[in-house]
């Protein structure tokens, strides 16, 4: 019969014994190496065939992991021997999951600009990726942009963000001759709202070394335009394999 087994506290042995007594034939790994991953379930082969798929942008570098879900654009050709796993199960175009008509309908929001502390006029840069996911040539980027443009400001997401860390960014801004309070950080809120926010932004900028996933799609849906920069590895290119399905939405750039 059909159902949910719970496997998030049980010891990998045991875990392994209850999917062997299954008898499955497939097993799909939908986060891979992130928090709460039980790749070591998988490490001992409790099914015949074991796919990355979704929620690890890339390769698994571990040789019980037989396939890796992906498509042409995240995993091009010329980078196929990056890839541990024997088989890329490869999608027509974007191998990624949205669904934001069904889960959320038309972007709504009550809320204004002035409400979430960003100018009435002047340009609003989006930068909603986990701020983690910023390296130090991308933040310094920004800035020389923000210098370009008097009086836009740069939007940023609290989420997972300490206080400690919010304070090094603007200190990073001030030391790139850009006044610490032209960063805007604004708290998560609910769902429905969160994404129709989104279109307070005139530009989302996405993180050139690990791409949003459903941030992108986020900002997409609350009709702001997107700018990414491709690079090699199959986390930097998703949002580039996303404009092979909504090409109007985004903008690509080589360098």
């Amino acid at each position: 019969g059909g159902g949910y087994l719970h496997l998030n506290k049980c010891a990998v042995g045991e875990c392994a014994d209850v999917l062997n007594q299954q008898q499955l034939h497939i097993i799909a790994s939908l986060n891979g190496w992130t928090g709460e991953d039980r790749m070591d379930i998988l490490s001992l082969r409790p099914a015949p065939l074991q796919v990355n798929m979704l929620g690890y942008a890339a390769t698994a570098g571990a040789g019980f992991v037989d396939a890796l879900l992906t498509d042409a654009t995240s995993a091009p050709p010329e980078y196929r021997g990056f890839y541990t796993e024997r088989t890329l199960l490869m999608l027509p175009s974007f191998h990624h999951i949205m669904a934001h008509k069904d889960n959320l309908g038309p972007p709504k929001t009550k809320r204004t600009r002035s409400d979430l502390g960003l100018p009435v006029g002047g340009i609003v840069f989006g930068a909603h990726n986990r701020v983690k996911k910023i390296d130090k040539g991308t933040f310094s980027a920004w800035m020389y942009i923000m210098q370009k443009v008097p009086g836009s400001v740069m939007w940023l997401s609290r989420l997972a963000v300490s206080p400690g860390t919010e304070a090094r960014l603007r200190k990073a801004a001030e030391g790139a001759k850009v006044s610490p309070d032209r960063l805007v950080f604004t708290d998560t809120l609910p769902a429905s709202e969160h994404v129709a926010i989104k279109g307070f932004a005139d530009i989302a900028l996405d993180t050139p070394l690990y791409n949003g996933h459903i941030t992108t799609g986020d900002a997409l849906w609350g009709g702001t335009p997107v700018l990414a920069l491709p690079l090699e590895a199959m986390a930097s290119r998703l949002t580039s394999s996303l404009h092979n399905v909504l090409p109007e939405g985004l903008l690509l750039t080589r360098t």
